[in-house]
């Protein structure tokens, strides 16, 4: 989904689509990617809501360095989750470090929508 996000970028002056909707169909052909492998979903879902298994930060740009893109909901996994960064990056957070990558996350945010 990344990789989704940073070409719409380059086809939109940089910036990052409203919503993960957005991303579908053409730049990213299945619904599919928008089900996390480690939560029980349907395509229909999905369709509805493209946000049911990941929450999406809208508003920025791939220079947001060190914010958070996307990353899996609360509760898809049991020791952390997935997360994308602005800059393309993809990481796993156990649990414990979420906190801190969130903290991060918002004070950088907050530095770059000055």
């Amino acid at each position: 989904m990344g990789s989704a996000i940073i070409t719409y970028a380059q086809d939109y002056e940089g910036n990052f689509p409203g919503d993960l909707a957005e991303l579908y169909p053409k730049y990213v052909t299945s619904q599919r990617t928008f089900i996390c492998p480690g939560k029980i979903v349907n395509e229909e879902e999905i369709s509805k809501n493209f946000n049911t298994c990941y929450e999406y930060i809208p508003g920025m740009t791939k220079e947001y360095d060190g914010c958070l893109a996307v990353f899996d909901r609360e509760g898809n996994h049991k020791n952390g989750r997935n997360a994308c960064f602005a800059n393309g990056e993809t990481e796993w957070i156990p649990s414990e470090k979420w906190p801190a990558v969130w903290q991060k996350h918002t004070e950088k945010l907050e530095l770059y929508q000055k």
